[in-house]
This record gives C-alpha cells, structure tokens and sequence, in this order.
C-alpha cells in the first residue's frame, strides 16, 4: 500500500509533469510596466550592494590569511580529526606565573578551546590538557611528544604557545585546551584557529581574535575587541574605555550590556541584536541579516545601522533628540505612532525626520527588508 507521503509527491510529480502540455496549449503573458527611474534606482542599489559585498568579503579573508600566517606555518594541525584517528591519549599540566595584580597574557593557540575565569590573588594558574588522536595508541602518543605548549615568563607578562611540528600529513592530530584562572586586571590577548574562547570576569584591556570558533565573553570592562572570521559572537555586560569592535563573517552577534565610547559590529552572514547599549557612537552593519538595537543616545553622537538584505529594528530609550536618515529600497519605513516625529522630508523609499531637538544622528538604510523605529 502506498503511504501518505509517497501518494503527496506522486500526485505532485503528475501535476509538474503535466506543465509543458499546459504551457503549451496556452500562451499566457503578464505585462509589468516599472517606471524608468525605479529602475534606474534599484540598478545603481544592486550595484552598490554588490561592491559593498565584494569589499567587506575580500577584506575579511585578507584578515583570514593574515592571521593564519601570523600565527602558524604549519600544516600539522589541520589533518582534524581523521575518522581513523580512533587512538586517544591525553597529558595535562599545570603552571603557575606571577603576573601581578595588573599583568598582561598573550594566549597563542591552534586547535582547541580557551576558558579564562577572574580568580583572586596576583597569580595566574594555567591548566594546559593536550588531547592526541592517531591510528594507534603509538601514533597519539607521538602526537603528544611533537606538540607543545610552550609558557615564557618575562616579570609580569607572559606568552603561552602551542607549537606543531612543520610535518606534512602526521599520522595524528592534537588539540590542546587551556583552562586559565587569573587575577581581574590581567591584560588579555587572544588568538586561536580553530576553537572557542570563553572569558569571563577580567577587568583589564581585552582582544580576541578567532578564525574558526565561538566567543562568549562576560563581564569583560575593557574589551577592544571580539573577532571571529566563522562563529558566533556572545557579549554580555561589557565595556571599554575607547573604542569597542566585534565582527564575524559567518555568525551572529549579540550582545547584552555593552558601555563604550564608540562601538563597530559587523556580520557578513548573520544577525546583530545589541541591547543595552550606551555609547556615545555606534556603527552596526549586516550584510545579510537583521539588525536590532536597543539603547540609549548621546547628544552631539551618530548612529548608523546598514543592512543589504534585513530588516533594522531600532529601539531608543531616554529623551535624547535626533535626526533621523532612513532609507529602504524594498520595505518599508515604519515608526510608532509615540514617538511624534516631525517628518521633513518623505516618499515610499526615505524618511527624513526629527524627534526632540534632534540632538543626535541616525541613519538607518536597508536595501531589502524595513526600518521599524520605537521608544522605550
């Protein structure tokens, strides 16, 4: 007997075998006239679109190969974990550096995750477990010889270091993980290939770059940075003195609490959602994604939000006046009736207005999707 789902698609198979005879028996034509200047319009759109993504793509791989070549030139690490990889040997080790209360460590990994946690005292305590895989127990064991990480200690800073060997296809492949405790004030910067990185707690100047990984960072005060070329990006209860960027190529970003001077966020492929925010400047970009921002502005401060194919869903909070820029090529351009704009200027694809004494400036343009504006 014929189940359901395989009666579905045989009666839909029928019907789209049956089209061409259809199609063929009748000629029907639609006539869709479009104004020469819409057209001209959405063509110079498409064009700007198509720049903007060959730009933001070609800069991000440049970064891609830029770091890959920085930190590694091996080829060890990226044989992964081969299916026939089924030997499994493992070493830990711990150090312990006298970093101070405000003393700076660099994290240089390839393959494997990363977790800092603030701790009290003014030393730093670092769990280093290496993980090998090879065809035999004698392979991984081999794995765990060749590859390192090696810890330099010089006063207050100190730089840990994975190592591979410069071997074409090794019959092994090594992760090395490193779960760190150090004081609050310690200075952080990171870079990893491939793995997460989760840092909570740290009060002093913090970068994280990843190429292949997630990273989730937590009551973090002094971020610079958060990077990843493919993974998500985790933000939450965050500050910096200066000035603040976070980014993926491929991920979304959120974010929940951030307090800085300015603020960049970029995704090429993915949704940006930043709630929370006070900062005197914000730039918020999606190439393929919707953005969504919730915060407070600063008088005298600008604000942009750009999406190619997204919608912008922007949420002000307090009585800061602004000027407003909006501009949709496919959408629509919709603020809450509360918020009383004073519209000066507006058509089907643009909005300008001013809300207050439009103390500060936001330009919001999406090329598909819509601009939907509300008050807290």
């Amino acid at each position: 007997m014929m189940s359901p789902r395989t009666r579905t698609t045989s009666l839909v198979c029928l019907a789209l075998a049956g089209l061409p005879a259809i199609a063929a028996a009748q000629d029907v034509r639609v006539e869709i006239r479009v104004p020469v200047e819409i057209v001209a319009e959405l063509r110079a759109a498409a064009h700007v679109v198509e720049r903007e993504i060959r730009r933001e793509t070609a800069a991000a791989f440049r970064d891609v190969m830029t770091e890959l070549n920085r930190v590694t030139r091996t080829d060890a690490f990226a044989t992964g974990q081969n299916r026939n990889f089924r030997a499994q040997q493992t070493a830990r080790e711990t150090h312990t550096l006298a970093l101070g209360a405000n003393g700076q460590l660099e994290l240089k990994n390839i393959s494997g995750d990363i977790t800092v946690t603030a701790g009290s005292g003014t030393r730093a305590s670092i769990e280093i477990i290496r993980t090998s895989h090879g065809r035999t127990s004698e392979d991984a064991q081999r794995g765990l010889d060749r590859v390192k990480a090696v810890v330099t200690e010089r006063g207050n800073r100190a730089v840990v270091e994975t190592q591979y060997p410069n071997e074409r296809q090794p019959g092994y492949s090594v992760d090395v993980d490193y779960q760190v405790t150090a004081p609050a004030g310690t200075a952080l910067v990171i870079t990893s290939i491939s793995g997460d990185v989760r840092v909570t707690g740290i009060s002093g100047a913090t970068s994280v770059e990843v190429i292949s990984g997630d990273v989730s960072l937590q009551d973090v005060t002094r971020l610079s940075s958060a990077k990843s070329a493919s993974g998500d990006i985790v933000l939450t209860n965050v500050g910096s003195d200066g000035s603040l960027e976070a980014g993926t190529m491929s991920g979304d970003v959120t974010i929940r609490g951030l307090k800085a001077d300015r603020v960049s966020i970029d995704s090429i492929v993915g949704d940006v959602l930043a709630s929370g925010v006070a900062s005197a400047a914000a730039s918020l970009k999606s190439t393929s994604g919707d953005i969504t921002f919730d915060g407070t502005l600063c008088r005298n401060g600008r604000y942009e939000f750009q999406s190619n194919s997204g919608t912008l869903r922007l949420t002000f909070a307090g009585d800061t006046g602004f000027d407003l820029q909006a501009t949709t090529y496919s959408g629509s351009i919709r603020p809450d009736a509360a918020m009383n704009l004073k519209v000066t200027n507006q058509s089907r694809r643009a909005m300008r207005a001013t809300f207050g004494d439009g103390g500060a400036t936001v330009v919001a343009t999406t090329f598909s999707g819509s601009v939907i504006l509300a008050r807290k």
